[in-house]
């Protein structure tokens, strides 16, 4: 699949109410062009606010929180919140090495219509630095959350991000930087493998009723569940394997050149491919939910190998307002049939 998305983001504005308290507003436009060819593709301008305050405890310490609201121009009955509230913690070993820390949850909240996409996600994150020089450094990334979705069970995860990047900058304004990802996503539901060749019908009875499918007790045979289903007068035997949680693997690499091209004016450009790399690949899901801003369920980023160029500028204006043009092509491989356009 192939993708562009082309997006505005503007910072209005970040205040200190108090010496340790601080507050903020951004806002981010964009539109996006959908390749899907599901009946729930799309173009439409989506627009996201924040609010977001905070308060530092001290040097180490921060509370924070933000308030999110995500609009479809074309699609309001899809507009949604999300809440997310953390503590921060960061701490200076030496001169050279440091460390940060965030502990937190976020949430979505949608209308009525469309709570099913409501989830609950806890998340923690860690991050090591050491400073090479002055103008280099090595940091090791470990993200981590949970995602627990209301009422589509079937897609809880864990996921597990862990990166090595390293950054250099130079006289000439210029900074290169590169990193080497190792991510796993671990799906929480139970795949069932299906033994076809145990899939009988064994008998011709009164079942419950024509056209009504019931389902009989359950035993165990050779290490497999087996289920009684009656389907009018036919009852079947069907035996099956719960496989339990599975996880896949990817290896991601990034590479990022960005310039100061005036005095508050930069640019940059990335350049990253991702492969899977563990046996199990996870299912397709994205006929079923095919929506901006929900890429866990209708765009999985493990479902797929992928090339990925990506540009930005960056103005900075006055009273710390700052706007950013941002521009991305995709180039995705499925492991499965994915119902896209050419």
């Amino acid at each position: 699949m192939k993708s562009k998305v082309l997006i505005i983001m503007i910072s209005l504005f970040a205040i200190n109410v108090y010496s340790q308290t601080w507050g903020g507003f951004g806002s981010a436009v964009g539109y996006g062009f959908n390749n899907y060819t599901a009946d729930t593709s799309f173009s439409t301008l989506i627009t996201q606010s924040d609010i977001s305050i905070g308060h530092d405890f001290d040097e180490n310490f921060q509370l924070f929180g933000t308030m999110s609201y995500i609009n479809f121009a074309q699609f309001t009955e899809r507009n949604f919140i999300a809440p997310e509230i953390g503590l921060g913690y960061s701490n200076s070993f030496t001169e050279d090495m440091f460390m940060n820390m965030n502990l937190g949850a976020n949430f979505r909240m949608g209308s009525k219509e469309y709570n099913y996409f409501n989830y609950l996600q806890p998340m923690l994150n860690l991050s090591f630095g050491y400073n090479l020089s002055e103008t280099s450094a090595l940091t090791l990334n470990s993200s981590n959350k949970y995602k627990r979705y209301t009422q589509l069970s079937d897609f809880n995860f864990l996921e597990n991000l862990n990166s090595l990047s390293f950054r250099k900058s130079f006289e000439s304004k210029t900074t290169l930087s590169g990193s080497i990802s190792l991510n796993n996503k671990t799906y929480l539901s139970n795949y069932e493998e299906y033994i076809s060749t145990d899939v009988l019908s064994i008998m011709k009875n009164k079942g419950n009723g024509k056209g009504n499918m019931g389902m009989g007790s359950t035993g165990n045979y050779n290490n497999a569940t087996t289920d009684t289903v009656v389907s009018g007068d036919t009852t079947y035997l069907i035996n099956y394997k719960n496989i339990g949680a599975k996880t896949t693997t990817q290896v991601k690499y990034a590479l990022n050149i960005a310039q100061n091209l005036f005095e508050s004016t930069g640019i940059s450009l990335n350049f990253q491919q991702g492969f899977i790399i563990s046996d199990f690949k996870t299912e397709d899901f994205s006929s079923t939910y095919d929506f901006a801003t929900d890429d866990d369920l209708y765009d999985d980023p493990f479902a797929f190998d992928f090339t990925k160029i990506s540009g930005k500028i960056t103005q900075m204006l006055p009273l710390d307002i700052k706007l950013q043009l941002n521009y991305s092509y995709s180039d995705k491989q499925y492991y499965f049939a994915a119902n896209v356009s050419a």
